[in-house]
């Protein structure tokens, strides 16, 4: 099988892979996304959107681990905004205590311990 719904299962190119798994430099587009510029459903990029899940030094999702971006429903970086967000210099959404105790929760997970 070469394609599925009329896309290549498997899409590897310098510029503008699509596939539901897109390999590619820049452009990418697919459901599984591994790029240095692209898109998808899930997206490890270096720039770019992944709708569900992403990891990237800038980009943007509904949950996002990087360095910038934004992560509707959780960050987990260095700088940026979510309703959970864990990093050097992240906003998280403050109200309600659910949000508080969830966020305490999470901190203590991802605490750096010393022995």
């Amino acid at each position: 099988m070469s394609h599925l719904l009329g896309w290549p299962v498997v899409s590897i190119a310098q510029k503008g892979a699509r596939g539901i798994v897109a390999i590619g430099q820049v452009g990418a587009v697919g459901v599984l996304t591994v790029a240095q510029v692209g898109g998808g459903v899930v997206a490890f990029v270096q720039a770019g959107v992944g709708l569900l899940f992403s990891v990237g030094q800038l980009a943007f999702s509904l949950v996002l681990i990087g360095q910038v971006g934004v992560g509707l429903l959780f960050f987990l970086g260095q700088i940026g905004v979510g309703v959970q967000a864990l990093g050097q210099a992240a906003y998280r959404n403050p109200g309600g205590s659910y949000f508080k105790e969830m966020h305490e929760e999470l901190s203590a997970i991802f605490a750096f311990r010393s022995r």
